[in-house]
């Protein structure tokens, strides 16, 4: 997983963009992500669900983060988290990656 930039002010004609890796081509067989989901957090804690999407086929992704909630607020500025959990189609745990960002 990987930021475009660890810094923005929000901007929705210039999102930060963050791409990443889903699931997995192993010999003759496609592993796919059940359910893929992001979670922002804030400095006072968790502010909800981003985005979420199932049935996730191997292969690149990105999205773009414009610098708002998950409810179209314009972030105030400070210190985010962005969680990404990948769940597996066999219903074991979940592949876990955050990354830190700021809004300035």
């Amino acid at each position: 997983m990987r930021l475009s930039t660890r810094s923005f002010a929000p901007s929705d004609a210039a999102p930060a963009l963050l791409t990443f890796q889903a699931g997995r081509l192993i010999v003759n067989q496609i592993v796919p992500v059940g359910r893929l989901e992001i979670r922002l957090s804030g400095p006072d804690g968790p502010l909800g669900l981003l985005a979420r999407i199932r049935d996730v086929l191997p292969g690149s992704y990105a999205f773009g983060l414009t610098g708002r909630s998950p409810a179209g607020d314009v972030l105030g500025k400070g210190d985010y988290v962005l969680r990404l959990a990948a769940y597996p189609t066999d219903g074991g745990p979940p592949s876990v990656q955050a990354v830190r960002f700021t809004i300035r």
